[in-house]
């Protein structure tokens, strides 16, 4: 007891409440509601207490989110000006007729690193607008949108190949986002599938209550399932890709886009084989 006044410990409580709903004691003693009461009081404010820092932990984790994406925009912005101008200045010097060989070599060198790293700006970019812009949901028409995507891939790397098209069930999501995605996994498939005598690429959707999925395989060069948790990293490249460009920044873009499509991502590869990619998003509106 303190001060004169009879105090309960909680289980002591519930042990005499639960004899009291049975009808085996009597009423509960104004030392017991007093326990009960304080105990009540007791887990209101940790239960407040503990939410508070919740909110405060979110608010933190947001801001931190935001200030990187800011920052990835901001430097990969900035990078593009001194690289426009390496550019530049190396496409004046090879219009100069009294180059040498070697000269003219070291330059195309030049040319082709600053035109690597301003494909690696253009996908930081990419990837930090995705965390900032807001999905502008609507019914994607899948059949043209691959076909927009196959065209623009197959003519950019100017290769012959087996394209083939399934079934092309729409989809409800972001346009500019979903192509995004067709790109980088039909452009990749393209990409890593040169090495074979015929390279052959297919896509095709298949349509369920739940989900719609689709499939993109290749018989590229296939990818060591042993490495599966890396493949969506950002900057990630299997070491039997290293000799093929890229700046390990698309899967983590596509990873990202179907995270905030709220869709699922997934693989099955066989090292020489090829690659399936698998893309799924929800059926229900």
């Amino acid at each position: 007891s303190t001060d004169g006044v009879e105090t309960l410990s909680p289980r002591k409580s519930f042990e005499s409440w639960t004899e009291t709903v049975r009808h085996t004691s009597e009423k509960w003693s104004r030392a017991e509601i007093t326990s009960v009461i304080k105990m009540r009081e007791h887990i209101i404010y940790a239960i407040k207490r503990k939410a508070n820092e919740i909110r405060l932990l979110n608010a933190k984790l947001v801001l931190a989110y935001e200030e990187l994406d800011t920052f990835s925009y901001t430097v990969s912005h900035d990078l593009r000006t001194p690289l426009s101008s390496i550019r530049g200045y190396s496409e004046l010097l090879l219009d100069n007729s009294s180059l040498d060989d070697n000269a003219r070599k070291i330059l195309g060198r030049i040319r082709k690193c600053t035109d690597k790293m301003a494909e690696l700006i253009t996908d930081i970019l990419n990837y930090s607008r995705i965390g900032q812009n807001n999905i502008q949901k609507q019914e994607v028409d899948m059949a043209t949108t691959i076909e927009e995507v196959r065209s623009e891939v197959i003519e950019s790397q100017n290769i012959e190949i087996d394209f083939t098209v399934g079934q092309t069930p729409n989809i409800s999501g972001d346009q500019v986002m979903i192509k995004q995605v067709l790109s980088n996994l039909i452009g990749n498939a393209v990409k890593y599938s040169r090495k074979a005598k015929r390279s052959r690429v297919s896509i095709k959707g298949e349509l369920s209550k739940k989900e719609v999925i689709y499939a993109i395989s290749d018989n590229g060069i296939g990818i060591d399932i042993s490495h599966y948790n890396k493949v969506f990293e950002l900057f990630k490249r299997m070491e039997n890709v290293e000799d093929i460009e890229g700046s390990g920044v698309g899967l983590a873009i596509v990873k990202k886009i179907m995270e905030k499509h709220k869709g699922r991502i997934w693989f099955e590869s066989k090292l020489g084989e090829g690659t399936t990619f698998f893309i799924a998003f929800s059926n229900t509106q």
